[in-house]
């Protein structure tokens, strides 16, 4: 099924807003712009977090399996088994202080901006109550907080909040990389978020410290929960419980 993602800007602005098609899991044909599809489809920041939250899982996950694997009863030469590199566990623990900030900022712009425009101006909320949408704005906060909660308990350090903001940065260039590729000339460069558009002078430079400030803002708040639930609290069923009340706050699931 083809879907048009249609681009919007600021007044003022000197792009010309268009569609970008959105579809499939297809390759995209030789000699037309990129169409979202394929690997293009994980060009939205909320597909970002949700699959750098799914490395820092991955990784998390290997780390006691190759602990597992070079015990002394499958290493018996070795007095103590030897630890997992070094990077594995600093990436584990960086992509989930990266991810876990930003599924909480994802499911608070779904529920309290992107749900009531879309009932304001009484829009279809289907592609916002699907099984895919659920998982990756309601499913991702969800989660990070059980982590911190329940799990494993990643520790969040409060001297680590310039990762969000890098990786926020780093988003906001390769946005700017794929601009010229999804439309064709006459339509000139796109953004998939009206905030990056670079044609606003002073309104851009503006909208990204706002940026800036949001996501450090955000990694503040999720340090806050998760010291709070890991080490204020205590017992699965407390934990639990502030895990659903803070999951509340930014998800939702209907109209």
């Amino acid at each position: 099924k083809s879907v048009r993602l249609e681009t919007f800007y600021m007044p003022g602005s000197k792009l010309i807003p268009t569609k970008i098609p959105f579809r499939g899991y297809f390759t995209p044909s030789k000699g037309h712009p990129h169409e979202m599809v394929g690997l293009w489809t994980i060009m939205s920041f909320t597909k970002w977090s949700f699959l750098l939250l799914g490395t820092s899982f991955l990784l998390s996950g290997l780390i006691p399996w190759m602990v597992i694997l070079n015990n002394n009863d499958n290493n018996p030469t070795a007095t103590v088994p030897p630890p997992p590199p070094q990077w594995m566990m600093r990436a584990a623990l960086l992509t989930f202080e990266a991810a876990g900030p930003m599924t909480l900022l994802v499911s608070s712009v779904v529920r309290y901006a992107l749900w009531p425009m879309a009932l304001k101006k009484k829009s279809d909320t289907g592609p916002l109550k699907c099984t895919r949408a659920m998982f990756e704005h309601n499913g991702n906060a969800i989660m990070a907080l059980t982590e911190v909660g329940v799990l494993g308990g990643l520790p969040v350090r409060l001297q680590h909040f310039s990762v969000a903001p890098l990786f926020g940065i780093l988003y906001v260039l390769v946005s700017w990389t794929m601009a010229n590729h999804w439309a064709t000339r006459d339509k000139g460069p796109q953004f998939i978020y009206f905030f990056f558009d670079t044609t606003m002078g002073w309104t851009t430079t503006i909208s990204l410290l706002t940026l800036l400030l949001i996501l450090s803002t955000f990694y503040g708040l999720f340090w806050i929960a998760s010291h709070y639930i890991s080490q204020a609290f205590g017992g699965i069923a407390v934990n639990g419980l502030a895990i659903t009340i803070l999951a509340s706050l930014v998800c939702r699931v209907r109209d």
